[in-house]
């Protein structure tokens, strides 16, 4: 499996590069902070692109800090501000 930064750590509201998961295939997609572990008010939202609006399918956290997903689908992350950096990381 490969994993990479799909979102570089920083704590402006800003969106990731997307994560194409094929038919069958599994990834997994998690939050990383810029320097120690995840903190409160660390948050990033996983949402799956659609035709119409992304639906939204989880809250990554300092509780919840990563998501398997299973393809075929195309997910995004939204970071939402943030007291300190943190950055999102997928693994496929």
């Amino acid at each position: 499996m490969t994993q990479s930064t799909i979102l570089a750590a920083g704590t402006d509201n800003s969106t990731s590069t997307d994560v194409a998961v094929a038919a069958g295939a599994v990834a997994t997609i998690g939050i990383f902070a810029a320097s120690g572990s995840v903190t409160q008010g660390m948050k990033a939202v996983v949402y799956v692109d659609t035709p119409g609006t992304d639906n939204r399918l989880i809250d990554l956290d300092s509780v919840t800090r990563q998501v398997q997903v299973n393809g075929p689908a195309t997910y995004r992350v939204v970071r939402v501000n943030a007291p300190s950096a943190f950055g999102v990381w997928s693994e496929t």
